[in-house]
């Protein structure tokens, strides 16, 4: 099989660039590090005239201290602490399922099951314990994301 020949330019050409670049990065010449330093404020002015897309549908729920203050004090019955009863996330898996949230996710530590909590009263007069009541509206909404700590 014979190979075409090759043409000289092309070949002389890529190597005169090849050869340049590798020049001005051994001499260290930051003319282009400094082009884009010169650039960057124009670039950035430019840029605040494109807003940048933002989503509309999006909620956050947090736990804040005002929050966690009144259910150590008893809001739910009796003093709790930082650790709330498993019911509560699960009223919260329930209502936002409800109002049609896509995706709830979870940053808290579950890292064991709480028997101390109380059961929870469910519609139908029977009772369910609290972990076990999250995780039914967990099932339920089938939109819960876990981040899970080892």
């Amino acid at each position: 099989m014979k190979f075409k020949p090759f043409k000289r330019a092309p070949v002389i050409l890529a190597f005169f660039v090849l050869a340049f670049v590798c020049g001005v990065r051994l001499l260290r010449l930051d003319f282009f590090e400094r082009l884009e330093r010169m650039t960057y404020d124009l670039r950035a002015r430019a840029a605040m005239h494109f807003p940048a897309p933002a989503a509309t549908n999006l909620a956050f729920v947090s736990m804040e201290d005002s929050s966690i203050a009144a259910i150590r004090h008893g809001l739910l019955g009796r003093p709790y602490g930082l650790y709330w009863p498993r019911q509560v996330y699960g009223r919260l898996v329930e209502e936002l399922s409800a109002q049609g949230a896509e995706v709830i996710a979870f940053d808290v530590l579950f890292g064991e099951l709480r028997p101390d909590h109380a059961p929870v009263q469910m519609a139908d007069g029977s009772t369910i314990e609290s972990d076990d009541f999250f995780a039914l509206q967990m099932g339920r909404a089938g939109k819960c994301h876990l981040r899970i700590y080892c």
